[in-house]
């Protein structure tokens, strides 16, 4: 089974949910679809790196991958854009594609993560997100983005109120 992991570039961290989780996908031997950038997509790479998992695909565009830290197999996505987001929107498309599931790690203002959130809910695709440290399943969709489109009239502390359950991916 493959799991695509996506997240925002601003996260330098990864969170203590996100960590579990990777510990599951390692643990049921998913391929992990992961990008190149920095953020989300290196420190996933790292973490696998440490554990020693090898059931990784690394997509990237362009003429040289950015990151590639456990040497892994690798798929380049070609694109005719040339325009930044639109450059690597191919290759998130194709890991949206390819996946059978999802993890997204989102700070909840990129809109890189959020555009793979609603490409993962548009393609009827199992995902979970994980969004102030808490998990959101692919249920609860419409509450991230009624919270993602509403984020300018309301508090980062009203957004939080929001209550989710919590939903390993040991569900998949």
């Amino acid at each position: 089974m493959n799991v695509f992991i996506s997240g925002s570039m601003s996260i330098d961290k990864l969170p203590e949910k996100a960590i579990v989780e990777l510990d599951n996908i390692i643990e049921k031997e998913m391929t992990v679809l992961i990008g190149d950038a920095n953020g989300v997509d290196l420190q996933v790479q790292k973490y696998l790196k440490e554990k020693n998992y090898s059931n990784v695909v690394v997509y990237y565009t362009g003429k040289e991958i950015r990151n590639n830290v456990g040497s892994w197999k690798t798929k380049l996505i070609e694109t005719k854009f040339t325009m930044r987001h639109l450059f690597y929107f191919e290759k998130d498309r194709a890991m949206v594609r390819d996946t059978d599931c999802g993890l997204m790690i989102w700070d909840g203002k990129s809109k890189g993560t959020l555009n793979n959130i609603k490409n993962m809910s548009a393609a009827k695709k199992k995902f979970f997100v994980i969004l102030d440290g808490n998990i959101r399943t692919d249920e609860e969709i419409d509450t991230i983005l009624s919270v993602s489109n509403t984020s300018r009239r309301k508090s980062k502390q009203q957004q939080m109120q929001i209550p989710f359950p919590e939903t390993p991916l040991t569900k998949f």
